[in-house]
């Protein structure tokens, strides 16, 4: 679509004329005309991000984060954060031939920061535009496509990113073709380039792990942008326009942590040294939830279980599955577990896609401790205090000890023991018997599915003149 320029210097001049009045009403109005607005306008910057999509914008706006606001006609527009916008007095601009209908326009004032105005897209004349205004008379709109204005305090910028704009200096108005921008320094020299272009990632994660407490992250990378001086970064659920996380790296490379389960779109986009977003490249992550049974721990790239344990996949939906090196995939069940009792490598992909999520299911090691320790007189003269220390594979102390069933005999006689839990832990007294025996302690302990994962016989010293001793045989 072409945007005619007949008679556009003497209608934007008149739009702007119609406009100063009203608003020059509005500022002299008392102030408790003004006062309604207020908390309209505060209950509206508070809400989610999926109800200030469908709130139209209304007098001044200054968020402290995005928002996207909706005017009547199917104008949606995009405020940074830390914008300052006011909503004017709409018009009709003539956007076509002499004898074709004036065009409703909308018209927003862009004090500071940016906004992105996007407009329904036509086959004729446009149904609806968006004039701009920002400093230094300078003014846009966007009719039948995408457009952006920023406004620094060392200049203004005009981005048409698709479709053409209709920019003016001082009421002199111009077309601005699609994929260019336009700055406005303040010495009042223009400069017309290129808009940079969208970057190319080199590696981005399709798949990613996300546990049930919202700890997934995703790392990716991309090719620079000649000319570009930062890049910003947004990422968003896949179903809701607006960004969830935005941020700026100078880097080509960044890293998007505490995501839970669900699809999201990444979005990177050059910034010019005007402050002027390229053209955005988006790659497309699913967050897969896994939860964990009680007990089981993720070790880096690695989840540690029971071998009768299984873990949860929260939205399998689409996906599909394979184990070690086999190279058939099944649709993805909802759970999975140890194959055999044995470390499992768990395949994930979506289908049609080379990128595999690897899911790296080991049996806990728990190794057992098990000693008895005696005061000056010794067992069996006086209690002993049975201890059982649990380790992992790595020989470091558990930080809470397992459910655990534990057997304790003398001279293969069961024995009453209660135990106690501190941390990785677990100590019972062992009560006194007359006379030095002969006796032998044995401890015997298995998990809560009944696996044993420690065994000790403690042999106590007959003689009576002997110091009492004890050793450990498996």
């Amino acid at each position: 679509m072409v945007l005619a320029l007949a008679l556009f210097a003497g209608t934007a001049f008149a739009a702007r004329a119609t406009a100063a009045p009203a608003a020059k009403k509005a500022a002299a109005a008392p102030a408790p005309q003004k006062a309604p607005a207020a908390p309209a306008a505060k209950k509206a910057a508070a809400a989610p991000a999926s109800q200030e999509r469908t709130t139209e914008l209304a007098g001044r706006l200054a968020p402290t984060r995005e928002q996207v606001r909706s005017l009547p006609g199917g104008i949606t527009l995009r405020i940074a954060a830390g914008s300052v916008v006011e909503r004017q007095p709409s018009t009709h601009l003539p956007l076509g031939s002499g004898s074709a209908p004036k065009t409703r326009t909308h018209v927003v004032k862009l004090i500071a920061g940016r906004v992105t105005g996007s407009t329904p897209k036509t086959g004729g004349l446009p149904t609806v535009a968006l004039l701009v205004y920002a400093p230094r008379k300078v003014s846009a709109v966007i009719a039948g496509g995408r457009g952006e204005v920023v406004v620094r305090p060392e200049s203004v910028t005009f981005g048409a990113l698709e479709g053409e704009m209709l920019t003016a200096v001082n009421d002199h108005w111009r077309k601005l073709p699609e994929g260019q921008a336009r700055s406005v320094e303040g010495d009042g020299a223009t400069n017309q380039r290129a808009i940079l272009g969208a970057p190319t990632f080199n590696r981005a994660q399709s798949l990613i792990v996300a546990p049930s407490d919202g700890a997934g992250s995703v790392e990716f990378d991309w090719r620079a942008v000649p000319q570009a001086v930062s890049y910003a970064v947004s990422i968003r659920a896949a179903e809701d326009p607006a960004p969830i996380r935005e941020f700026n790296v100078t880097s080509t490379n960044a890293t998007v942590e505490g995501l839970r389960p669900g699809r999201y779109v990444l979005s990177v986009a050059a910034v010019d040294r005007y402050g002027l977003n390229g053209k955005s490249g988006t790659t497309h992550v699913r967050a897969l939830g896994l939860e964990l049974p009680a007990g089981a721990r993720q070790l880096g790239d690695a989840i540690e279980l029971d071998r009768r344990q299984r873990i949860h996949f929260t939205d399998p939906k689409g996906l599909e599955v394979t184990y070690g090196k086999a190279t058939a995939f099944v649709p993805a069940p909802r759970d999975v577990g140890l194959a055999g009792g044995a470390a499992t490598l768990v395949r994930v992909r979506v289908p049609g896609e080379r990128g595999e999520l690897h899911l790296r299911l080991v049996p806990v090691e728990v190794h057992t401790g098990i000693s008895l320790v005696t005061g000056a007189k010794g067992w069996p003269r006086e209690a002993g205090k049975l201890r059982i220390a649990f380790r992992d594979g790595h020989g470091r102390l558990l930080a809470r000890a397992p459910d655990t069933a534990v057997e304790v005999r003398v001279n293969r006689l069961p024995v009453k023991v209660q135990w106690q839990r501190r941390g990785g832990v677990m100590e019972g007294t062992l009560p006194a018997r007359a006379g030095w025996g002969p006796y032998s302690v044995g401890v015997r302990v298995k998990d809560k599915f009944g696996q044993e994962i420690g065994r000790e016989v403690l042999q106590i010293a007959t003689s009576e003149k002997a110091k009492p001793s004890t050793s450990a045989k498996r």
